[in-house]
């Protein structure tokens, strides 16, 4: 039995038609193409509509990048543009995108890939070209031959502006292009960019250069852009900067711009903020920028104001002037305000127009790199170089400057009465650089009796271009002073502004370390002359002996100044000079005398400073730096130049002339007492002690350092006045000569220019103690006294050869210079021990150091002590009372 539903289904499903579709692959092939045609249309009409429209529509001419040509940017990012000449190495793109679209629209351009093996295989990697692209490899390819050294190094310039246009600051578009044109101007090849439009404002972009990379970001409310450029190129990257500055710091808009420094109508421009830093591992490699102007100047992004005003290279040395402004000095409205022109009278009264001056950029000059002198140091450094040597010399006439290529030097002379000043400068350049961008150095307009305008123009001025070491050994070496093709005219003074000692360059070891060119210097001179030189960095007191450190060369000078004949050295510093440190001059004497001059008093140099000094036409001080009182701190060295000076080995005898023992017993002043003298029938007042005092103790030694100390210019006057004119200063000379003792200003017996010292104390009546009845004795006897083998030296044996005690003493000696008040004081001692009530007898024999009168003196004590004369102060009182 059959079941009949069974049989229904089966009777159905052969009832209902079976359907089979067939498609040809090509008709598959065109619906994938039709499907990808569609969605990347759609695409590309999205971008065109809700991106790039927009940029291109708000985006203003550009430079294009050859020529400066001004087109109109295309719809969409510009793509890098490839120089005729250049080539893009063998490249493989890699890259890796976040999803950013919540917060910005990113983009990218590429730089088309060429064949640069023209039809070869590409065997052979990318390397650096002169232009500054880098490679992988030393091997450079046929189209980039360089034969220079490819370091692992490079030049890094980061760039701040801010008050810039915020439309700009927010075009995509437009920042690109302006990155393409830098690049391009630059000679510098971009392989690609890559951009984010920040929502809802801003825009930061990389780009990738064959030499390294460029990259900016912006913040359009603040109107600020910050840039970053590297390359591994040797091709400088300052001078790039105008570029820069021309197409990233567009001004804002008139309505979006503020006064600055409280003037109206003084709006405010873009400000740009740089510095430039040497990346990498470049060896001994760097050049200039590797100095003081690379790393301490613009290497520091802080400064307001940094703006290049000079920068070439001569036969000799690179030169470079800079503007600067610090903001810590003052501040960049300050500057602004003080030389923008104001809108009505009162603003034109405020103190900041009234004062431009004050608010000036600082000028720098760098040679090679280095620091030569600022505007702010102007006249502290070259009048501390030119006048102290000038006022110490009776009346210089004829005045030779070594270097000084700035013309400062020049000028400074010129404020003298001087019948001639020769410049011998080998740089040529220097000078023009100086006349025509370092005005306030070379201009002489202000002086009376002098040229209006250039210094190097006037009438008593030459200058000659050359090298000055030849220029003097050819006239004035040794084996030269008989032939006549080289007579010239001796000099009152030598000025030396040329390389620093402590340079490490070859030619300062031939500067200062040539006893042949020293010589030639000296014979230059008048018998009466000196020379000044300026020496570098000032030591401190952790430097180690010059002898061993960078100073070997001032350290070997100072010796050869006093190997040539000069008879008198004084160092001295400047710490307002414009540089890090304070500087050394060093100022050497051929004649002692002149020693007198140079420790004048503040009273005979400001007369000096008004007698020979020209006047201004402003009405103004010649010298704006240099008086009397600067001159104070001049005359003795600083503690610097003494702590080194005594860190030689060996120690010089010198530096252990004031040194105390310890232990030793200070007796104070209140331990003694005046008294009628035991001394002779005329002894008048003596003092004694008090108390008992034993051998080697010191007898009140901090008031022996009080005393009226009478300059030999005071003495001279005094005479003249007693014997020339009529008043009658008969007391004050007795007081002097009675109770003071003489000392010589200079370092040699030759020099007659006497002072005196007046114990101010009541050890000024202290008596001479005849026949070595003397039971005291001072420092200064000790150390003349070991001069004579042992011999006790007093007015019964004196003989006129023992003035040797006094012979000089070393030419060059900081201790004892810094030491003066010290070693004309008397620190006493007791010669054995005292008992209370006994009289304190000095021996006079040491109260005079003038040679003339030395031996004299000493038989004058010798007929007091035999009770043949009186004393000089027993006659003064004698003849009072009569």
């Amino acid at each position: 039995m059959v079941d009949s539903s069974t049989s229904d289904e089966k009777s159905n499903e052969a009832k209902t038609p079976s359907y089979t579709i067939q498609l040809t692959s090509q008709f598959v092939t065109l619906s994938v193409l039709l499907s990808f045609i569609v969605a990347f249309s759609v695409g590309w009409i999205s971008r065109l509509v809700l991106i790039d429209t927009p940029e291109a529509a708000i985006a203003t001419p550009v430079s294009a990048v050859a020529d400066n040509v001004l087109v109109e940017p295309k719809l969409g990012l510009p793509t890098p543009i490839l120089f005729e000449g250049k080539s893009v190495p063998p490249i493989i793109y890699t890259a890796k995108h976040f999803d950013t679209s919540a917060a910005s629209s990113t983009t990218s351009q590429f730089i088309e890939k060429q064949d640069v093996t023209t039809g070869k295989e590409d065997t052979e990697e990318s390397s650096c070209s002169s232009s500054g692209q880098c490679s992988r490899s030393s091997s450079p390819t046929p189209s980039n031959e360089d034969d220079s050294e490819h370091l692992p190094a490079g030049q890094h310039l980061f760039i701040d502006i801010a008050n810039v246009n915020s439309e700009f600051l927010n075009s995509e578009v437009r920042l690109a292009q302006a990155m393409i044109d830098v690049v391009g101007l630059s000679k510098l090849t971009l392989l690609s960019y890559h951009c984010h439009s920040l929502i809802p404002v801003g825009v930061s972009c990389v780009g990738v250069l064959l030499e390294s990379h460029v990259s900016f970001h912006t913040w359009p409310v603040e109107g600020v852009i910050t840039l970053d450029l590297f390359t591994c190129g040797s091709g400088e990257l300052v001078p790039i900067l105008p570029i820069i500055e021309k197409l990233f710091a567009i001004p804002k808009d008139p309505k979006e711009r503020k006064a600055v420094g409280g003037v109206a109508g003084a709006m405010e421009d873009p400000v740009v903020q740089w510095s430039h830093n040497l990346r990498g591992f470049r060896g001994n490699e760097g050049g200039y920028l590797s100095a003081e102007l690379g790393t301490s100047f613009i290497g520091w992004n802080g400064f307001s104001l940094k703006e290049k005003v000079v920068s070439t290279t001569t036969k000799f040395q690179h030169i470079d002037v800079y503007n600067f402004i610090n903001p810590r000095v003052i501040s960049y409205e300050s500057y602004l305000g003080s030389h923008l022109h104001p809108s009505n009278t009162t603003e034109r009264e405020s103190y900041l127009s009234r004062n431009p001056d004050l608010f000036r950029p600082n000028r720098i000059v760098f040679l090679d790199g280095v620091v030569q002198s600022t505007l702010h140091g102007l006249e502290a450094y070259h009048e501390a170089l030119v006048h102290p040597a000038m006022f110490a010399h009776p009346n210089p006439k004829r005045v030779a400057i070594i270097g000084g290529g700035e013309a400062a030097t020049l000028k400074e002379v010129l404020k003298h009465d001087v019948d001639m000043v020769k410049m011998i400068e080998i740089d040529e350049e220097m000078v023009q650089v100086s006349k025509e961008s370092l005005p306030e150095w070379s201009d002489c307009t202000d002086l009376q009796w002098r040229v209006d305008g250039w210094c190097g123009d006037d009438e008593n001025a030459e200058i000659v271009y050359g090298d000055a070491m030849s220029w003097f050994i050819d006239r004035f070496g040794d084996n030269k002073l008989d032939k006549d093709e080289f007579k010239e005219e001796r000099f009152d003074v030598l000025i030396m502004d040329a390389l620093d000692p402590q340079d490490n360059v070859p030619f300062a070891d031939v500067l200062y370390n040539n006893q042949e060119f020293l010589t030639s210097l000296y014979n230059a001179l008048n018998d009466d002359g000196m020379i000044v030189l300026q020496l570098g960095m000032a030591p401190t007191l952790r430097d180690p002996p010059e002898s061993f450190s960078r100073d070997s060369r001032r350290d070997m000078l100072a010796n050869s100044l006093a190997e040539v004949g000069f008879k008198s050295l004084h160092m001295y510093e400047e710490g307002a000079c414009g540089f890090e440190d304070p500087w050394t001059f060093l100022v050497a004497m051929k004649d002692s005398t002149h020693t007198a001059n140079w420790l004048r008093s503040v009273a005979e140099l400001d007369y000096q400073i008004y007698a020979r000094t020209f006047l201004t036409h402003s009405g103004t001080p010649a010298l704006k730096f240099f008086d009397s009182s600067t001159m104070k701190r001049y005359q003795l060295p600083t503690k610097g130049h003494e702590v080194v000076y005594c860190r030689k080995d060996p120690v010089p005898n010198s530096c252990n002339a004031f040194n105390i023992k310890t232990g030793t017993l200070d007796y104070p002043i209140s331990n003694f007492e005046v008294k009628e003298s035991t001394v002779g029938n005329d002894g008048g007042r003596g003092v004694f002690t008090k108390v008992d005092i034993k051998e080697g103790s010191m007898l009140a030694m901090a008031d022996n350092l009080k005393y009226v100390h009478i300059p030999s210019s005071t003495v001279q006057v005094l005479e003249n006045m007693h014997y020339n004119a009529p008043f009658d200063v008969g007391r004050v000379l007795d007081y002097v000569y009675g109770y003071g003792w003489s000392a010589v200003t200079g370092r040699s017996k030759e020099t007659l220019m006497e002072h005196y010292l007046v114990d101010s104390g009541i050890f000024t009546f202290m008596n001479h103690g005849c026949d070595e009845s003397y039971n005291i004795v001072s420092r200064a006897c000790e150390l003349s006294l070991g001069k004579l083998g042992g011999l006790n030296l007093t007015e019964t044996n004196s003989r006129p050869e023992h003035y040797n005690i006094w012979q000089p003493r070393e030419i060059f000696d900081p201790y004892l210079d810094r030491h003066l008040p010290h070693k004309n004081a008397w620190q006493l001692y007791a010669r054995r021990d005292l008992v209370a009530g006994e009289e304190i007898l000095d021996n006079y024999v040491f109260h005079t150091e003038n040679e003339d009168v030395w031996y004299d003196y000493t038989q004058y004590l010798q007929r007091i002590c035999a009770g043949e004369e009186a004393g000089e102060v027993t006659k003064s009182e004698i003849k009072r009372k009569s």
